[in-house]
């Protein structure tokens, strides 16, 4: 340890080791420094321009922090290259990450699915080319493949005899080691230094948690699992809850919503006239090429700032200059309410269903009626649970279906006498005991309005309208 230090806002000084060091020297992981952990967020919060590279440090050394602390707790027996390799993947678990994250993920996932669906038949050959050429990557499959095929990074890992695949594996948890919940679960470094540097950046106070009470109090069950002693269960709450809050201020901020709708869909502007090309052929071309390195924020805000100024599609040129100029579409309806949570795709709050479909005839018919353009109109549904799976879902029924994975990434509670653990939410002096059950569902209806007298007139009349339609209907 010690090959080179780093200062922290977060954290104060955090240490690398050499083969750290090197990674965080190379092209691809420099990339990461013009990438906004929180998009468009600073665009209300000021401070929230923070990178996934200070981010990933963060990560790193938390990973170390917790590996120094259960080894000193407990009998966790673990090897210096076995360390070395969670604090990598702590270190690389967002290499992966496309310009402006989850926003750009989503437009291009939608956008690729489309096109998949629309192929239309051609000879096997060339049907399969297409195919191929058409698919995308998310994140974390698209940073296994970097650390595999990215010439600098690959090398690096190559000469100290690491498998890229050891790496990935624990971040994107395929086939996961034992103690992958490091970096990924409920209570991981991912989102301990989230949490922590999301409350230093915008000045809200959610990230005011027991993080030094709740690393002595990690332990190791009887089946090798990371568990916290039932003693630490009121810092535990008070984290799922402080992430819960921080998320609906920062993320699912009113405003930062209807900046990033506006984001997502200025990016499916931009693959559907190939401005930019996201398929997994041609990253993986410039993975190899170490053109990757310049996709960044700063590429995305260049198309943008162009559109802005294009007179040719007003529709387009007016969304884009709503994110150049930070005029972003306003919020005519809001609805949230706490109900039993979805335990599946299929399984949906009857009443948030409702209201969405509602919400859609309703913005049709007042888009038509006004003669506003369509793209000009976002819905936005979000449902917010506190923990990955409720506490009402038995281990048989998880194991049956696909829930096992989120039931091995909670937080769980030691128990003492047969030094078993069992999930939080299980725990009946835990308030997720009660609050996993539940979760905050939210439906939003945005309009891009004409930033005039008349727009804040219009504005005000929709918004009238569609708030007494959709109360006249409940």
């Amino acid at each position: 340890m010690g090959q080179k230090r780093i200062a922290d806002n977060v954290h104060g000084t955090i240490e690398l080791t050499e083969i750290e060091s090197k990674i965080t020297d190379t092209p691809c992981f420099q990339r990461l420094r013009n990438i906004k952990q929180l998009g468009l967020a600073n665009l209300v919060y000021p401070g929230t321009n923070y990178s996934r590279l200070s981010h990933s440090l963060g990560v790193c050394y938390l990973t170390g922090r917790t590996l120094d602390a259960l080894k000193k707790n407990t009998t966790i027996d673990l090897s210096p290259d076995d360390e070395q390799k969670y604090r990598l993947a702590g270190l690389l678990h967002d290499i992966g990450h496309y310009p402006f994250s989850h926003a750009t993920e989503d437009a291009a996932n939608e956008f690729y699915r489309a096109q998949l669906l629309t192929t239309t038949t051609q000879q096997e050959d060339d049907n399969k080319s297409n195919q191929e050429q058409k698919t995308f990557d998310n994140h974390e499959a698209l940073g296994a493949k970097i650390l595999q095929t990215d010439p600098d990074i690959s090398s690096i890992l190559e000469s100290y005899s690491i498998d890229p695949l050891e790496i990935s594996r624990i971040f994107n948890r395929e086939t996961p080691p034992q103690y992958a919940n490091l970096v990924s679960s409920d209570l991981d470094a991912d989102r301990i230094d989230f949490l922590l540097r999301t409350s230093r950046h915008s000045g809200l106070p959610y990230g005011s948690i027991d993080l030094d009470y709740l690393l002595t109090q990690l332990r190791i069950d009887a089946e090798n699992k990371i568990c916290l002693t039932k003693r630490a269960i009121k810092a535990a709450d008070h984290f799922l809850l402080g992430r819960y809050f921080d998320y609906q201020q920062v993320a699912y901020h009113k405003t930062v919503v209807g900046l990033e709708l506006m984001l997502k869909e200025v990016i499916h502007h931009l693959l559907t006239n190939d401005i930019i090309d996201l398929s997994s052929t041609m990253i993986k071309d410039k993975i190899q090429d170490s053109s990757w390195q310049s996709y960044d924020d700063n590429l995305f805000i260049r198309h943008i700032e162009t559109l802005s100024k294009d007179g040719s599609n007003p529709t387009i040129q007016r969304i884009a200059s709503s994110i150049i100029k930070r005029t972003p579409p306003k919020l005519v309806f809001q609805n949230e309410h706490l109900g039993e949570r979805k335990n599946s795709a299929s399984d949906v709050s009857t009443e948030h269903t409702l209201r969405k479909r509602l919400l859609t005839s309703e913005m049709r018919r007042i888009a038509e009626q006004k003669g506003i353009d369509p793209k000009h109109w976002k819905i936005w549904t979000k449902d917010i649970p506190l923990t990955k799976i409720g506490s009402h879902i038995p281990v048989s029924a998880s194991v049956a279906s696909d829930e096992p994975e989120a039931l091995d990434q909670a937080i769980r509670i030691m128990n003492d006498e047969n030094q078993t653990s069992k999930p939080i939410m299980e725990s009946q002096d835990s308030l997720m005991s009660v609050l996993s059950d539940k979760a905050l569902y939210i439906e939003r209806l945005y309009v891009l309005f004409p930033a005039t007298e008349e727009g804040i007139l219009l504005r005000n009349e929709i918004a009238e309208e569609i708030n007494q339609a959709m109360n006249r209907d409940e």
